[in-house]
């Protein structure tokens, strides 16, 4: 509940403040009337910590409610493992370049020569294990370094090759406690002394911070709150895999080794290829028209106010049951055919711009967006739809994929991957790309099928927000 209470206290604070009631600094100056002035000294300062509060605690909650779902997932046996082609030196670099920024020491990879570019594995559950133990590393480490190291051992049958993925660090170790018992959940390594910071420099207010008991010159950190269930998953994950994790301190050398192995399966029909990764924040042209179809009121608007940073021309509906009509006023859709099929044209409607996507939600009250997709498909619409939904299992992107949606938006997201996934369903020309010079920000043909790499982001989990259908 404490993140929670953050949320609410935060949001609290913060209509106080804009409503003019209450300023979010106790010394800042006021009007007679009792309003806040518009830059009272250190106010957008307290305001910022507050905004900040709430996004890092919608981001744990978010991280809770996915690692509870994927462990219970896990241990019913109805977590699907897909196994596909993947360049595992590409994932393990791509990984340490993405979390380094946020150590305090070094963060570096280690691959053995002989360890092969393509391997046929499920990317998203190594690179969900990967990240797991390299954050864990980082949490525990301020002094020393962590190596990423991926060798290939043989099984104990002395047949099988298997890729072994070492983390090792130089952080405070096990502190005593049993490695198998650290594979439970909501069980922590963590038996220095903790307090509750009241604030800190990223706004993460309530975040727990540890003291090393046997380290007084370490000053106490803000770490980011643990769900405790980041091990117990990696386990269920890589035993699903035909592999295993495991824990082991040399406290002579002063280390830690998480170890993460699975039958290596070479890939001998897939050529590695190198991606430029685009530093720059992925943008949409300006000028597009987009559809955004949603019952719930608040995701309209920040979905409407998101692509309204792109310069993009929004408009919106609140059920799929008005989406042919909309494709009817906006010439994408035959009036006649459309009124033979039952759907209700206004002669009076409202003109509408020529749509470049229709983004649409999957659960609404009167039509779902998978009846909206079929029937706009049926009546001869082209735009490309993306469906916005919680539900990304295998079985929900076969279901959107047959329906006729040429991407999927993974709830929650933020507005990079909302980006990202409207740049991958995108007509080339829109982009400005030649269809022979090849594929541009990783967009998809429009003959391909939908996997969970067409989702918004290739990272293992979304930032914030709440898990919903």
């Amino acid at each position: 509940r404490t993140p929670l209470f953050s949320i609410a206290g935060s949001a609290e604070l913060l209509k106080a403040w804009l409503s003019g009631t209450q300023s979010p600094h106790a010394g800042a100056a006021q009007t007679p009337a009792g309003r806040r002035l518009l830059s009272p000294l250190g106010s957008q300062d307290e305001a910022r910590q507050d905004v900040d509060a709430v996004l890092s605690n919608c981001q744990f909650m978010t991280r809770l409610v996915n690692d509870m779902l994927d462990l219970a997932r896990a241990r019913s046996g109805k977590l699907e493992i897909v196994n596909a082609p993947m360049n595992l030196r590409a994932t393990v670099a791509e990984t340490v370049r993405r979390l380094a920024p946020r150590a305090t020491v070094p963060v570096t990879s280690d691959v053995a020569d002989n360890v092969p570019a393509c391997v046929r594995a499920d990317p998203l559950r190594v690179q969900q294990i990967v990240t797991n133990a390299v954050s864990n590393a980082i949490k525990s480490t301020t002094h020393g370094q962590i190596i990423v190291r991926v060798t290939i051992e043989k099984a104990e049958d002395k047949v099988r090759d298997l890729v072994r993925i070492d983390i090792i660090d130089t952080g405070h170790g096990l502190r005593g406690a049993d490695a198998e018992a650290l594979f439970e959940p909501f069980v922590s390594a963590f038996s220095g002394k903790k307090r509750l910071t009241d604030d800190s420099a990223d706004g993460s207010a309530g975040h727990l911070t540890d003291e090393v008991e046997d380290d007084p010159d370490t000053p106490a950190r803000v770490v980011a709150p643990s769900t405790g269930l980041g091990l117990p998953i990696a386990r269920s994950l890589a035993r699903r895999m035909g592999g295993d994790v495991s824990l082991s301190e040399d406290t002579e050398a002063g280390t830690t080794t998480f170890k993460f192995v699975f039958p290596l399966v070479r890939d001998t029909t897939t050529t590695p290829r190198t991606v430029a990764r685009v530093a720059a924040k992925p943008r949409l042209p300006p000028g597009l028209a987009i559809l955004v179809v949603d019952d719930d009121p608040i995701n309209r608007r920040v979905t409407r106010r998101r692509l309204r940073n792109s310069n993009v021309n929004v408009h919106t509906a609140t059920d799929g049951d008005e989406i042919a009509a909309i494709l009817v006023a906006s010439g994408q859709i035959d009036a006649a055919r459309a009124e033979a099929a039952g759907v209700k044209v206004a002669g009076d409607a409202e003109s509408r711009p020529k749509f470049d996507v229709v983004i649409s939600d999957i659960h609404m009250a009167r039509m779902g967006g998978v009846a909206a997709c079929e029937l706009a498909r049926a009546l001869g619409a082209d735009v490309p739809f993306v469906a916005l939904s919680g539900n990304t299992s295998p079985a929900d992107l076969k279901l959107y994929d047959r329906a006729g949606f040429k991407g999927v938006l993974a709830k929650p997201h933020d507005e990079t991957e909302l980006v990202k996934s409207l740049l991958k369903v995108l007509p080339a020309d829109l982009l400005g790309i030649d269809e022979k010079a090849g594929v541009a920000f990783g967009r998809r043909s429009s003959r391909s099928k939908l996997s969970r790499q067409s989702l918004g982001s290739l990272s293992p989990r979304p930032l914030f927000g709440a898990a919903s259908p």
